[in-house]
């Protein structure tokens, strides 16, 4: 017995083929058949008559960084099939967020990523994803590190420091966010300090 039948579908592998109408089963999380018609049984049919039925699609530029304490689901993605986001982009996030850049980074992200980001800041990148992974999302979500906060955290407030410093102290905020598991690193060179 299948966990779940979807019966009468447009069907649209991801492949670039063309598209063609038949079943689909699923067991767990896992498609085990596709096929003109499928006639076992299922915990649940669905019938997609009319519907078409296709992966979900990514959405690789967002700023769902913190939706997810508002909306777990991210109802809106969710609704237009989407599946996976990636957060980070364009320089904006809550991390990493060094204690003396903390007002500034918020007010920075404030516009683009609501007004959590008063509130939701994590001193390194690791906290942010150790943060996201306790939420139960209805979408995955993969993060970019993004620079405007490497930058804040990096740059010291008080008087000029010699730029190597500077650099030395993001190549570590950096690499300390790829070992945590960002995907990369995300730059919005058209805004400061970016």
């Amino acid at each position: 017995m299948y966990d779940l039948l979807i019966k009468n579908g447009f069907l649209i592998d991801g492949t670039g083929e063309k598209g063609y109408y038949g079943d689909l089963a699923v067991v767990g999380e896992r498609i085990v058949k596709i096929a003109e018609t499928i006639s076992d049984e299922a915990k649940i049919v669905i019938d997609a008559e009319g519907k078409m039925v296709s992966p979900g699609f990514i959405d690789v530029h967002t700023h769902d960084d913190l939706v997810f304490d508002l909306d777990p689901m991210n109802t809106p993605k969710l609704r237009q099939g989407i599946t996976t986001v990636i957060v980070g982009n364009c320089g904006f996030g809550s991390a990493p967020a060094a204690k003396h850049c903390r007002q500034d980074l918020a007010a920075y992200n404030a516009p683009i990523l609501g007004s959590q980001a008063w509130d939701l800041l994590f001193e390194t990148f690791g906290e942010y994803l150790d943060h996201m992974e306790y939420i139960e999302k209805a979408v995955n979500v993969a993060c970019l590190v993004p620079h405007g906060a490497v930058y804040m955290s990096a740059a010291k407030t008080e008087g000029a420091e010699p730029e190597e410093k500077v650099l030395n102290r993001e190549r570590e905020y950096v690499a300390e966010a790829m070992e945590a598991g960002a995907l990369g690193l995300s730059l919005g060179l058209m805004y400061a300090p970016g």
